[in-house]
C-alpha cells in the first residue's frame, strides 16, 4: 500500500467515524429524550451496559439503512478537503489520474458494503429476538413476548395466545380460531401450551397442542381434512398443502390423507390422548414479530416464505395477494442490495472528480443530488413493487436507470 493510499483511507475512515458518531449520537439523545424510562432500567448489570447492548442492536439496523449514504458523504468530505487545500492540483501535476485516487476509496467502500451484507444476512437474523426487545427486556433476559395473532393464508386458521417463547417454539395458553369448514367440533381450540413441530415422518409443520381444554370432543373424534371432512383410519402420509406451479392458487385436495389439517389422537398414534395437532406454516418467529418479521429476516428466509402457502396462498384474495407481492419484491430487492449499496458512491464520486477543477461546490451538490435521485427512485420502486402487479419490475427499475449512468460517468472519468 502506497503513501497516497494510506493517506486517503485514513482521511476517509476519520470522516466516516465522525459522521457515524454524529448521527448515532443524535439518535441516542432523541430516543432517550422520548423514552426517559430507559434511563431507569434495572437489572443484574449496570444500566449503561444494558443501554449499550440495546443501541448496538439498533445500530445494526441503522447500518443496513444508512451505511451507503455515510460512505458517500465521507468520501465527498475527503475529496472536498483535498480540493480546498489544493492537494488535487499537486497530485495532477505529479501525473496522478483521478481514477487512481478513486481506487482506494472504492475498495474501502466495497469492504464496508460487504460488512453491511454480513450484518443484514447473518447478524440481524441471528439476533432478531433481541432486536425487538426494550432495554428492560434485555435487562431481565426476557424470553416471553406477546403473541401477534396471525392467519394462515392457506387454511384460514387464526393462531394466537397469551405469550410465546420464540427460541423454544412454545406458545402459552394458545387460542386457535378455526374457519367454518373446520369448526365441526367447535370454532375455537384452547390448550395449556402449543409446541412448534417441524415436519417429520409422522406429522407436517405445525403446532402440537398439549392438554387440550376445549373442545374435548376432538380428543375422541376423527381428524379433519382441509374441507372439514372427517378422516377415518391412520393417516398414510403427512404432507403439507402444496400450491400449483403456475400461480399461487392452492391445489384442490385429491386425497384426504394428504390434506389433513386437524389431527386428533383418536386416529393418530403419535399423539398423546390429551393432545391434538394443527397444521400450519407459520413459525414461532413470525408470531413473535408480527408483520415486522420480514425486516429482520435473511434472504434465505424470505425466499422460503415466498414458497410457504401459509403466508402467500390464495392470491385471489386481496390481503394474501398483497403479502405475496410484497415478499416477491423484498426477495428481488434483497438480492440487488449489494449493488444498490455501492451504486451511490459510483454515481457521486465521478461527478465530484469531473467538477473538481471547475466548480467543486457544484460537483458536491450534483453528486449528492444524483445519489438522492437514486435513493428516491429506490423508494418509489418499493412503493410501486409492493402494491402493483409487477414486484420484480419495481425492484429492478433503479438498476435499469442508474447503472448505465454510473458506467458512463466512470468512462468519462477514465478519459479525463
Amino acid at each position: 500500500m502506497k503513501i497516497i493510499d494510506r493517506y486517503l483511507i485514513r482521511r476517509f475512515v476519520t470522516w466516516l467515524l465522525l459522521w457515524t458518531c454524529v448521527i448515532g449520537g443524535l439518535y441516542v439523545v432523541a430516543d432517550l429524550t422520548t423514552n426517559q424510562d430507559y434511563l431507569s432500567v434495572k437489572g443484574d448489570r449496570p444500566a449503561w451496559s444494558i443501554l449499550l447492548e440495546y443501541y448496538l442492536y439498533r445500530g445494526a439496523t441503522g447500518i443496513d439503512m444508512l451505511l451507503p449514504m455515510l460512505v458517500l458523504i465521507s468520501t465527498m468530505m475527503v475529496v472536498s478537503s483535498m480540493i480546498r487545500k489544493n492537494e488535487l492540483i499537486a497530485l495532477q501535476a505529479m501525473g496522478v489520474p483521478y481514477r487512481r485516487l478513486m481506487t482506494p476509496m472504492l475498495i474501502v467502500g466495497l469492504i464496508l458494503c460487504g460488512f453491511a451484507f454480513w450484518t443484514r444476512e447473518f447478524f440481524i437474523p441471528a439476533h432478531a429476538v433481541q432486536i425487538i426487545q426494550t432495554p428492560q427486556g434485555l435487562a431481565e433476559n426476557r424470553t416471553e413476548y406477546p403473541v401477534f395473532k396471525m392467519t394462515d393464508s392457506f387454511t384460514h386458521i387464526k393462531i394466537g395466545g397469551q405469550t410465546i417463547l420464540p427460541n423454544q417454539g412454545i406458545i402459552n395458553e394458545p387460542i386457535v380460531s378455526l374457519p367454518a369448514l373446520l369448526s365441526r367440533y367447535g370454532s375455537e381450540l384452547t390448550a395449556e401450551s402449543a409446541q412448534w413441530h417441524p415436519k417429520d415422518d409422522n406429522l407436517p409443520n405445525g403446532y402440537l397442542l398439549r392438554n387440550v381444554r376445549r373442545p374435548k370432543e376432538i380428543l375422541s373424534s376423527p381428524s379433519l381434512d382441509l374441507l372439514g371432512k372427517a378422516h377415518s383410519g391412520t393417516p398414510i402420509s403427512a404432507q403439507e398443502p402444496t400450491t400449483s406451479e403456475g400461480d399461487n392458487e392452492p391445489e384442490k385436495p385429491t386425497d384426504s390423507a394428504q390434506t389433513i389439517i386437524l389431527y386428533s389422537p383418536s386416529d393418530t398414534p403419535s399423539l398423546e390422548p390429551t393432545d391434538c395437532f394443527i397444521v400450519t406454516g407459520l413459525p414461532p418467529m413470525i408470531l413473535a414479530a408480527g408483520d415486522n418479521w420480514k425486516f429482520n429476516a435473511s434472504t434465505a428466509q424470505l425466499i422460503a416464505a415466498v414458497g410457504n402457502p401459509s403466508i402467500t396462498a390464495n392470491a385471489a384474495q386481496d390481503i394474501a395477494s398483497k403479502a405475496a407481492r410484497d415478499l416477491k419484491f423484498r426477495v428481488h430487492q434483497r438480492v440487488l442490495r449489494p449493488i444498490f449499496d455501492i451504486l451511490p458512491l459510483m454515481l457521486g464520486l465521478p461527478i465530484l472528480f469531473l467538477s473538481a477543477n471547475k466548480k467543486p461546490l457544484a460537483g458536491i451538490a450534483n453528486g449528492l443530488l444524483a445519489a438522492g435521485l437514486f435513493m428516491g427512485t429506490t423508494f418509489a420502486g418499493a412503493y410501486f413493487g409492493s402494491r402493483s402487479g409487477s414486484p420484480i419490475l419495481g425492484a429492478w427499475i433503479p438498476l435499469f436507470l442508474f447503472v448505465p449512468a454510473a458506467v458512463n460517468l466512470l468512462s468519462d472519468l477514465r478519459r479525463s
